[in-house]
């Protein structure tokens, strides 16, 4: 299941995929002026695609299983990307 705001939709992948999950913080609850809103809508953009950029250019042919089920996980936990 992935969280979409308030909602919780359930997903779908065939096979046994791997995932992992690390929130960030939920622009549209962000409160303040324009700007204050806009640096939490950017901040969120930024966390997701150093994440996403990352997961991308792992050597997914190289890695096992277990590689490949910590690996996101590790992504997820990354402290540089401004992450709560």
């Amino acid at each position: 299941m992935t969280q979409s705001g308030a909602e919780m939709i359930e997903t779908r992948a065939p096979g046994q995929p791997v995932s992992a999950h690390r929130g960030v913080p939920d622009p549209a609850a962000a409160e303040g002026d324009e700007a204050e809103v806009a640096a939490v809508f950017a901040d969120t953009f930024r966390m997701s695609s150093h994440r996403i950029g990352i997961f991308v250019n792992l050597p997914f042919a190289s890695l096992d299983r277990l590689g490949l089920q910590r690996r996101p996980a590790e992504i997820g936990k990354r402290t540089g990307d401004g992450a709560p």
